[in-house]
Formats: structure tokens, sequence, C-alpha cells
């Protein structure tokens, strides 16, 4: 079964209008940010081959602070929102892209990418986001990769200082083509 990859990361602030329950891409439109392809054309080993119509198994690919931090400016204008404001289901997010996609889709799996607090230097933030990985991996759709946060030295007096994702983009990337490889082996099987 053929497959299709999106990789969700919420634009900048600039390219985004907002109103109220809504997210509307101001410079693209849903078919310039997805793969193209041709309903009812299914791609077998290099070849196409016409089999009438057929559903693209979809992978969405998250890397979850983007998005957080995304969700947070275009829908919470206060200076310092709480930190639950910008909180993003992976499962939720994956289903709506499908089901607001023109094309027979889907939902096959969703990747999540996020750094994870140090359990010994930020127990609170540890805890926070085990809860939240395991609700999220309650679903066998959803899949993390979790790297642990990289703290400045001198954290937590050093003020102004906050900890950092490593890695992640990489992580994501390498996933991705990983993934998109054996996919395309395995599409006509």
């Amino acid at each position: 079964m053929p497959s299709s990859t999106v990789t969700a990361q919420l634009p900048s602030k600039d390219e985004v209008t907002c109103f109220p329950g809504e997210l509307t891409l101001s410079s693209l439109s849903y078919k310039e940010i997805t793969a193209p392809r041709r309903p009812g054309i299914a791609r077998t080993g290099g070849d196409y081959s016409l089999r009438g119509k057929v559903t693209d198994r979809l992978i969405l690919f998250i890397d979850y602070q983007n998005v957080y931090k995304g969700a947070r400016s275009c829908f919470y204008s206060q200076l310092h929102p709480p930190h639950t404001a910008g909180q993003v289901s992976p499962l939720v997010l994956g289903q709506h892209l499908v089901r607001s996609s023109p094309y027979d889709r889907e939902l096959a799996q969703v990747r999540v990418y996020r750094g994870r607090p140090d359990s010994t230097k930020d127990p609170k933030g540890y805890g926070a986001c085990t809860r939240q990985v395991a609700a999220w991996e309650r679903s066998d759709r959803v899949v993390t990769a979790l790297r642990t946060l990289r703290y400045p030295y001198g954290w937590p007096e050093r003020s102004g200082e906050k900890p950092q994702e490593k890695g992640i983009d990489v992580a994501l990337a390498v996933d991705f083509v990983r993934l998109a490889s054996r996919r395309s082996t395995t599409s006509g099987s």
C-alpha cells in the first residue's frame, strides 16, 4: 500500500492568520504542503498501475516543541500564558489532518519528537513530561522519540539560561529518511 509522509510544524507567526478556533496558512494551500498524488493511480515499484481508489497511509512527524510554541504564540495573546496553553494532542492533530484532506487517507502513525527534562535536575518537569507521553502512547498509533534536555553549566542558579533540546531535528530527519526508504522498497508488496 503506498505511503505519504507529512511533517507538521506550525509556521512562524507572520505566516499565520489566527481566528478563534481556526488556523489558516496565508501563503500555502493544502495541496502545496502535501505530497502530490493523482487519485486512482497507485505506485508499485516505479511503475504506475490503475487499481481503482487507493487509500494513502499517512505518517505524521511532529517536532513537539515547535508545534507547542507556535500554538501558544498564535492562540494566546497574553504576555505569560499558563504552561498548559498551547498543548496539542498529536493523535487528534493527525486525525484532523486526515479528515480535512481532499484525498482518501488513513492515519497509520504519529511520531512525536520532543525533549525530556532530566529527572535529577527537574523532577517536576520530568514527571509532567512522563505523564504527557504516557497519555499520548495510550494509542498504538503514537510513537515518541525523547531526548534528555541539555542544561547550561550552573543551572538553575544562572538565571536567563534555559535547558535546550539538542538532536531532536536530527532524530526526526533520520527517522523520516529511514521510514521513507523502507516504505519505498516495500510499497509493491
